[in-house]
């Protein structure tokens, strides 16, 4: 068996560690589907008489069932070190060790999954891996560590330039073939990473956004219908927009309405009525005593 693969997880990773495949007689099969039933919390009886086993289930799931993964761990640790449990001491020390930083669970057990998002030290678990042509039991282990990267960053336009030789390829020329001709070379300018990270079909990606989601901030008419992607920026930018054009709208309104009410009061000026009627004479100081104005 090669070495094992080791996940990425955020800051961390789990580094699985597979025991060996080893061949067992049959008559070991029943009792390791037995040990594999009580590891996962499978309690069955074969006869009645044992039915006074169910009596009390707490005591089933509280102390037998981790008893049994414990005992598990313990014997997988006397392979490595086959006299470090001799001492009493030493074995409450370990089991104490044990129930602080691992997690003995199946892999089912929702407990498994709250460990690894709680980013528990250390897992153990027991597979029962059926394939084929083999029938066997693991045991799984997995260790929580740093790991590092190296981020690097590719100049756009060299990226631009290799996915567009692969369209040219796989589209305009038609290569059918699915062994791509040079995908594999030039491994120092990372022509495979770069080609496969494009959207489909040229690359095959592990995720690809969706088409109105990639689309949506380079497309001139879904901008316009869509508005670009959502964004804390864009949201702001409307937000703003929006108050600049409630304020100059509230603005031009209230400075119109002033403006009549000046006109109203025959301050403005600037309106004027139109009429037939002809205009009525008014008093000047030489008839203010009654007298009829005009030629006499």
């Amino acid at each position: 068996m090669g070495p094992a693969p080791t996940t990425a997880r955020g800051a961390g990773t789990w580094e699985p560690r597979r025991s060996p495949p080893r061949s067992f007689s049959p008559s070991l099969e029943p009792f390791l589907y037995g040990l594999h039933a009580l590891f996962k919390g499978d309690f069955r009886i074969t006869s009645p008489r044992d039915e006074w086993v169910f009596a009390d289930m707490d005591l089933l799931h509280r102390v037998v069932a981790p008893g049994v993964r414990m005992a598990l761990k313990l014997h997988q640790d006397h392979f490595t070190s086959p006299d470090e449990y001799e001492e009493p001491a030493a074995l409450y020390d370990a089991i104490a060790a044990n129930e602080e930083r691992l997690v003995i669970s199946h892999e089912g057990d929702p407990a498994w999954r709250s460990a690894i998002l709680s980013n528990t030290p250390s897992l153990l678990a027991l597979r029962h891996v059926l394939d084929d042509a083999s029938d066997e039991y693991k045991i799984i282990m997995l260790n929580r560590r740093h790991l590092s990267f190296r981020v690097i960053k590719v100049n756009r336009e060299c990226v631009r330039g290799l996915w567009a030789g692969q369209q040219q390829e796989l589209v305009f020329l038609r290569n059918r073939n699915p062994e791509r001709g040079s995908i594999q070379n030039a491994k120092q300018a990372l022509r495979n990473m770069i080609n496969s990270s494009c959207d489909q079909p040229l690359g095959y990606p592990i995720y690809v956004s969706p088409l109105t989601t990639s689309l949506a901030g380079s497309h001139p008419q879904l901008r316009a219908l869509w508005g670009g992607p959502v964004s804390l920026g864009a949201i702001a930018r409307w937000l703003l927009h929006s108050w600049e054009r409630l304020h100059k709208g509230c603005g031009a309104g209230c400075n119109s309405g002033g403006n009549v009410d000046d006109s109203d009061c025959g301050g403005g000026g600037g309106l004027t009525s139109l009429s037939n009627n002809p205009p009525l004479a008014h008093p000047t100081p030489e008839n203010t005593a009654g007298e009829p104005a005009g030629p006499g």
